[in-house]
């Protein structure tokens, strides 16, 4: 597929350093790429998201301020050193994750090289719902004014996703849509020894408006007393996020839950739990609950569009609604009574689900094949967006 003589030269952009869906994907990008394309990585100041980068030896550099934010000032130097370094990089594409590169690259367009190829992966859509209203308003309008004024290959996590922007953005021949989902690579943990009669739920997610953990108090206030909680990832042990468990928790259910931090081994982690839990008001493919169903647990996902297959795939699972957490609530507990009546099935049935649906050399095999499309694409081809979707798509998720 790739001519080895000369490798092509591939820039792939991140935002934040913390470990989360988007550096992750990244990671998993290079792993299926590396052995065949020039990768270079840039980033957000590192904290342990691409840590996995510089043990596979891809060179990897930072730009301070590449994850969003909102002062012109700081945009403007970001900007700046951004430009100066895809122009001198010689690179034949530049494949942007997570919101801020996303939109720096298709700004800085008009001065870029022609014959550069541009991707920008979508890891979920910032005009769904659970973003704040205005938000959502302004990034559509955004979103429909960008997508007449440049050609880019846009990656959706989801046909959904893919469907859910062309019903809201509209049909337009400057975007090539093509679909790679996320998949998760952790290995089959086992089963480590828990004390008879607990109930142990994990979350690990970085604490964040996204993630919305008070909601997942508010819902644990309503679970029985067997019922723990463990909750992994940037920013969980912040007083903060402490003192909003406090205010909707007894002292009693406060001390069944524990604030854990980051983790780098989420596979250990996942050893210890019997379900997942996830509270998030948006996403894009969560790959904690991926991971998760790799390990063989079941799944408690809020019931929005971008977990809709999710909950369909894993034979485990349930969709809670979060503004009501006392059903929200009931719905963990017949979960995991199902779950518990014979587990090692279930978890046996969960792989096989993960396996059908997420299997890591599958996405691997979808992933360089992606990358072909892309390379090969002539940087101003025009496509018919609605006609043309199906032939660019990846493996189905």
């Amino acid at each position: 597929m790739f001519e080895a003589q000369k490798p092509h030269r591939l820039l792939l952009l991140g935002g934040a350093g913390e470990a989360s869906g988007v550096p992750r994907h990244i990671v998993d990008l290079c792993g299926a790429l590396k052995d065949d394309v020039l990768i270079t990585v840039l980033s957000d100041r590192n904290r342990g998201g691409y840590d996995a980068i510089d043990a596979m030896g891809i060179e990897r550099r930072e730009i301070e301020g590449l994850s969003t934010s909102y002062h012109i000032g700081r945009c403007t130097k970001v900007v700046s050193a951004l430009h100066t370094e895809i122009k001198a990089g010689g690179y034949d594409l530049v494949w942007a994750h997570a919101r801020m590169p996303v939109l720096l690259l298709r700004l800085m367009g008009p001065w870029l090289p022609a014959s550069m190829r541009r991707t920008i992966t979508f890891h979920g859509l910032p005009f769904s719902t659970g973003h704040p209203r205005a938000h959502r308003m302004g990034s559509l309008l955004l979103e429909r004014a960008l997508a007449r004024i440049g050609t880019v290959d846009a990656v959706f996590l989801s046909r959904a996703q893919r469907d859910h922007y062309i019903s809201r953005v509209g049909t337009t021949s400057n975007i090539r849509p093509h679909v790679l989902g996320n998949s998760s690579f952790i290995g089959a943990p086992g089963i480590s020894p828990r004390p008879k009669g607990e109930i142990r739920l994990i979350m690990t997610a970085r604490h964040s408006y996204q993630k919305n953990l008070p909601a997942a108090a508010r819902l644990f206030a309503h679970l029985p007393h067997e019922f723990r909680l463990d909750i992994y990832g940037h920013g969980t042990q912040d007083d903060d996020l402490r003192a909003a468990f406090r205010r909707e928790l007894s002292e009693t259910a406060f001390q069944r839950v524990r604030f854990l931090g980051q983790t780098s081994d989420v596979r250990a982690a996942l050893e210890t739990a019997d379900g997942y839990l996830l509270t998030s008001r948006y996403e894009g493919l969560p790959i904690g609950a991926i991971e998760a169903m790799e390990a063989g647990l079941p799944c408690a996902l809020p019931a929005i569009e971008s977990t809709r297959d999710l909950c369909r795939h894993n034979p485990y699972s349930a969709a809670l609604p979060l503004q009501s957490p006392k059903p929200a609530a009931d719905r963990i507990v017949a979960m995991m009574q199902r779950f518990k009546a014979d587990e090692l099935t279930a978890r046996h049935e969960i792989r096989a689900a993960w396996r059908h649906h997420y299997a890591p050399e599958q996405w691997r095999t979808d992933a360089r094949a992606l990358f072909g499309r892309l390379i090969d694409a002539p940087p101003s081809q025009q496509s018919l967006f609605m006609h043309k979707a199906s032939a660019t798509e990846a493996h189905p998720i």
